[in-house]
């Protein structure tokens, strides 16, 4: 699962979440058929065809991150 906007790394992501930015969850993938509306879920960044550089666990709340481990 990815993030929307897509940052670079998963500091640069929290950064955002802490000024306030809305973080939203991004499914590149036919098999994830609903987004969590609430929860935790595995993220990694940035989105393809760039590598990926980092790995972490997101706490959504309402549709929104509000926190990535």
């Amino acid at each position: 699962m990815y993030i929307t906007p897509n940052h670079k790394s998963k500091a640069a992501a929290n950064r955002a979440i802490k000024a306030g930015e809305k973080v939203y969850l991004l499914s590149n993938s036919p098999f994830d058929k609903e987004l969590p509306v609430s929860g935790s879920i595995c993220v990694e960044g940035p989105h393809h065809p760039k590598p990926h550089t980092w790995y972490g666990q997101a706490i959504v709340e309402n549709g929104v991150i509000v926190k990535i481990k």
